[in-house]
């Protein structure tokens, strides 16, 4: 008994588990985490190290290239690249995207094991990192108000900060702005020297003074009294009065105590700026929020702004939470928009039934397998751990148009048997069991497409995976249709909508006959015009030929981009000082600049500005602290009026003024959140030369170059060879330093302390523990001047200034060096200044370096960028796309047991190409790795009015139609349905093709290729297909007829023979 016999028999559990399912769906539609794009595995391991006081050479040569030795020999390694820049070494590994990178990262441990004793022994142990997605700030906060800055950030760390990292689904949150508070201790340099003390020396007196811990435990009367020491300083006054060292008078002999009060300068401040931050110009702090991996980023935005409505209310007067950015304000709009375009593609589709089938019963039965498919779609989606995101939602789109195909087909076969009279559990039974492999055949040619994508998980830098929630969707939402259709439809027609619903004849009057008259002209002209091909093949294939050359020759000329550009809501302005610039003048130009922006923009919401005077983290990236960025947040599409500036007008403003600025490299670019791998620079020349002097030389000619002569071709020309930090070396004299025994590690030790000062322990004040630090007073500090009398204490207790065993020589310091694969590198990057196609723009720029940089042996360089990507990107979908065609010919080769007819089907595949030239000609749009994706979920749609077609036509010839009629009556017959099915499908994509909202921009060339491609292609189903039929039949007719004819004349021959011997009979 079939499946569709088995619900036929129980409606009433049919249409409970039904429900059941819809409840589950729609009560866990919730629960599904909602973002922009996939959560996509990294497949990046980091290895960072620190080496303190080392250069950019030094960690290079004693870290970066011994751990790079070790690493490649790792199993699933594609790639390496490093960066050494002053005291840190950065070593990115770029495995598989199959590859488990929790047993790749043990297995750098191990490798580390190894070599743990080549590494210097000033270096940190090597800090291992796998890289998250989810890394990715999705919110920034913003605190202003009737304060300082500095009292501003003590609100942020003791009220706004634990109250927001509370919440479920936020993992941290980092704080820009303000100082953080110490106890300074500031000693003059020439103090020091009358006492004969180092800064080192004075740190240990100070700790030893500031001490607590736990001495143990005694036993008295059975009880037991812990023992702790408590000499931790209670008040500043204390800090003041400890003693530092004593003196003797030389005339009396007294001892008098000499106190840190008396020395230096100890009160309670602030240590040194680290960074800044700016809100619309108002100075405040900025909490950048981090949300934990596989939540929903809508819903934890909507948590973190309940709790500053909480947080508000408890701050003091005056001061103020605010969004300062929000990543998620795209994220919204774009899934709001796919889901509008799902919808009203649902409403077209579910009208274009009704028009055809002209009852309001069978089209909401046929309509129902829309909403189920999907909630049960979503249902599985939540327990398999995907998200709602713009690619699953447009798997879902695609799909609207598609699913009610199947129930299409079965309700149709039912409706048949019943007009002949049978019962409607008959009919139904009969009309489920005969399409159930039809059926089943058609939606294994539209799934099956994606099986191949599975082969190429590692290519294109994992962006294949990506596409993974595409298919997921669609292969889920068809399989639903596919099972709603033997289930449910069987179940609707034959229990709960019995009413016999005849078909509209010529006679009837009204609406509905004058449609039916429509239909019938349609069929009638339809069928003489297929004749006409027939007659004149020659004809009408040379025209396809023609246009199918044409489309092959413009297809090109469209031009290409990686990514398609959308409607960006955010854009970033990025400030790059020269090296070793001063972050008091950095914050001070900042300002200016910001004011200059704030000027000449119109219609932004929000410029939230960030000084980063060089974290721990942004050193080990070579960033330093010498940049400064501004997000800039303008008004959406729907809020824009008047002289509102979209994104593009943005920046091509802010470029207007940044001439003004010299001294100053200023960059702006889109806040794009859609970058799907590859590389975010249209171009990116890889220069490769192991002497670091020639390679930043070439470099900068390189920079200069399209400056000056490729300014029609790019812009936002950069070098990651950045100009160096200036340096202040400190040459050591060996004989000089053995002889006053003294060691480097100790005189590293000592500048350390005196130029960054040192914390010598903690002061608790009201509950919070405040640094103190020591430090030499600002004016020895600041001086070059003063370090020569920087003196260091020997193994046998002696002052030794600097000056008696080495001299400082000023030099500029690499800030970073970069290597790929074992080799050094540097990276030239810029944007297209233009319109320019990306394969147009990179051959210029080629043409233009072969032609003026020179190259050899020891330095080569390739021109890269989006156009590598791109290339990768058609090599990879050719070859998916083949094997999918391959998969297709070979489920139709099962289904029809032919050769033939599965060739003859899939012969019309390649004639889509002219409908998807066609409308992107027309539309004015390029290639992208999108319309990659759209060619090949078109091909598994694309072939199922032609099994149809040809399946009909091998049945009318069974019957004994000739080879003619049957090809012209099968179009006839199959006319409406495949109208049907393709209309159902194509104007389910009208508003993803024509009418993208915002953000959706991204998916808008899926559409526009499977709506071009499909409505060319089922043109050529209903005209070529015919025709190809019946030339790869013709030869099969004329035998036929021959055969036929052959046994006509055998036939008049007997009965000439019976005559002639009748007629001797009767002689």
């Amino acid at each position: 008994m079939s499946i569709s016999d088995t619900s036929i028999k129980k409606p009433k559990t049919v249409l409970i588990f039904t429900m059941i399912l819809v409840a589950l769906g729609l009560y866990t539609y919730r629960e599904i985490a909602v973002d922009l794009l996939p959560d996509i595995s990294l497949p990046y391991v980091m290895v960072m190290t620190q080496y303190p006081n080392a250069s950019p050479e030094e960690v290079e040569s004693r870290l970066t290239e011994v751990m790079e030795g070790t690493f490649a020999g790792i199993t699933g390694i594609k790639k390496i690249t490093s960066a050494s820049s002053a005291g840190n070494s950065t070593i990115t590994l770029e495995f598989s995207q199959s590859t488990n990178l929790d047993q790749a990262t043990n297995m750098i441990r191990d490798r580390l094991s190894l070599i743990e004793d080549y590494l210097p022994d000033d270096a940190t142990s090597p800090m291992i990192m796998q890289l998250d997605i989810s890394l990715m700030p999705i919110m920034g906060v913003s605190i202003t108000g009737n304060k300082t800055p500095d009292e501003l950030l003590d609100i942020a760390n003791d009220v706004v900060e634990p109250g927001l990292e509370q919440l479920d689904g936020v993992a941290s949150a980092f704080v820009r702005g303000g100082r953080e508070k110490a106890i300074k201790i500031e000693v003059p340099l020439g103090k020091l020297e009358t006492l004969g003390l180092s800064l080192t020396q004075m740190s240990a007196i100070i700790a030893s003074q500031n001490w607590k811990s736990d001495a143990g435990i005694i036993t008295d009367h059975g009880m037991n009294y812990t023992i702790s020491s408590e000499g931790s300083f209670k008040t500043i006054e204390e800090i003041k009065n400890t003693i530092i060292s004593t003196k003797t008078d030389s005339q009396t002999g007294t001892v008098s105590q000499i106190r840190l009060g008396d020395i230096a300068n100890v009160y309670e401040g602030y240590k040194d700026s680290t960074s800044y931050a700016y809100i619309n110009g108002e100075p405040g702090i900025i909490l950048a929020l981090q949300k934990q991996s596989g939540t929903n980023s809508l819903q934890v935005v909507e948590s973190v702004r309940e709790k500053m409505d909480s947080l508000n209310t408890i701050l003091p007067d005056g001061v103020t939470l605010n969004e300062a950015f929000n990543t998620t304000e795209s994220i919204g709009s774009s899934i709001s928009n796919v889901a509008s375009s799902a919808i009203m593609g649902a409403i077209l589709a579910v009208i274009v039934i009704l028009i055809f089938l002209r009852s309001f019963s069978s089209t909401l039965t046929i309509s129902l397998t829309i909403p189920i498919s999907l909630i049960v779609t979503l249902l599985i989606m939540r327990f398999t751990n995907h998200t709602i995101n713009m690619m699953s939602l447009a798997g879902l789109t695609l799909g609207v148009g598609m699913l009610v195909d199947n129930s299409i087909v079965i309700l149709e076969n039912i409706y048949s048997y019943r007009e002949k009279g049978a019962k409607p559990h008959i009919a139904a039974s009969l009309g489920a069991n005969e399409m159930r492999s039809a059926i089943t055949s058609s939606t294994l040619t539209t799934i099956c497409v994606f099986i191949p994508l599975l082969l190429f998980r590692d290519s294109m830098n994992g962006v294949i995976t990506i596409f993974e929630d595409l298919a997921f969707t669609v292969i889920v939402s068809l399989l639903t249709s596919l099972i709603v259709a033997l289930v449910l439809v069987p179940t609707l027609s034959s229990s709960f909508f019995k009413g016999h619903i005849k078909r509209i004849t010529e006679k009837q009057k009204g609406i509905l006959g004058a449609i039916e008259n429509f239909f019938l002209a349609v069929e009638k002209k339809y069928s003489r015009f297929i004749r006409w091909c027939l007659h004149h093949k020659a004809l009408f294939v040379s025209v396809i030929v023609a246009l199918l050359i044409v489309s092959v020759i413009q297809l090109p000329r469209l031009g290409f981009i990686f990514i398609p550009e959308t409607d960006q809501t955010s854009i970033t302005t990025t400030l790059q000082f020269p090296h070793g610039t001063d972050l008091e003048i950095i914050n001070s130009r900042t300002t200016e600049v910001e004011k200059a922006v704030e000027q000449v923009l119109k219609g932004y919401k929000t410029i939230s500005t960030q000084i980063d005077g060089g974290s721990s983290m942004s050193s080990f990236f070579g960033s330093g602290g010498s940049t400064a960025t501004l997000d800039i947040t303008l008004k959406d599409a729907t809020e824009r009026t008047g002289d509102d500036m979209t994104a593009d007008q943005a920046i091509a403003a802010i470029d207007s003024i940044k001439d003004n600025y010299t001294g100053i490299d200023i960059t702006t670019e889109a806040s794009s959140n859609t970058q799907l791998g590859g590389t975010s620079s249209d171009i990116d020349i890889t220069l490769r030369c192991d002497d670091f002097e020639r390679l930043t030389d070439v470099s900068n000619e390189i920079v200069t170059l399209l400056e000056s002569q490729g300014t029609e071709l790019v812009t936002n020309v950069s070098n990651s060879i950045k100009e160096g930090n200036p340096q202040l070396s400190l040459v050591f004299d060996k004989n000089a330093m053995d002889l006053n025994y003294i060691n480097s590690m100790s005189v590293a030790q000592e500048l350390k302390a005196d130029l960054s000062g040192t914390v010598v322990g903690r002061y608790s004040q009201k509950g919070d523990d405040i640094d103190i630090v020591l430090s030499l007073s600002n004016i020895d500090r600041y001086h070059k001047f003063n370090l020569d009398q920087i003196t260091v204490t020997n193994a046998i207790g002696q002052k030794i200034p600097l000056s008696a065993f080495s001299h400082f020589e000023e030099t500029t310091s690499a800030m970073s060096i970069n290597r790929e694969d074992q080799g050094r590198v540097a990276h030239i990057t810029a944007k297209n200044a233009g319109n320019r196609s990306i394969n147009e723009l990179n051959a210029n720029v080629s043409q233009l370096l072969y032609k003026n940089i020179p190259t050899d042996d020891d330095l080569t360089f390739t021109v890269g960028g989006s156009w590598d990507s791109m290339k990768e990107g058609i090599e990879v979908f050719l070859k998916i796309i083949l094997m999918a065609a391959l998969l297709v010919f070979a489920v139709m080769a099962s289904q029809f047991e032919s050769f033939k007819d599965p060739f003859i089907v899939i012969f019309t595949l390649p004639l889509a190409l002219i409908g998807i030239t066609l409308i992107l000609t027309l539309m004015h749009s390029v290639i992208s790795i999108m319309t990659l994706v759209g060619s090949l979920v078109l091909v598994g749609i694309i072939v199922n009015n032609g099994i149809v077609l040809v399946d009909y036509t091998n049945l009318l010839r069974k019957r004994g139609y000739t080879l003619e009629d049957a090809c012209a009556e099968a179009a006839r017959t199959r006319l409406r349905p495949i109208l049907m099915t393709t209309l159902t499908t194509i104007l389910a994509l009208v508003p993803m093709t024509f009418f993208p909202g915002e953000g959706s921009q991204l998916i808008q060339p899926i559409g526009q290729v499977i709506f071009g491609g499909l409505s060319f292609g089922t043109l050529m189903t209903l005209t070529m297909m015919p025709i190809i039929y019946f030339i790869f039949n013709m030869k099969n007719e004329k035998n036929k007829i021959k055969k036929v004819m052959a046994n006509k004349s055998k036939n008049i021959i007997a009965i000439d023979d019976d005559l002639e011997n009748n007629k001797g009979e009767d002689q």
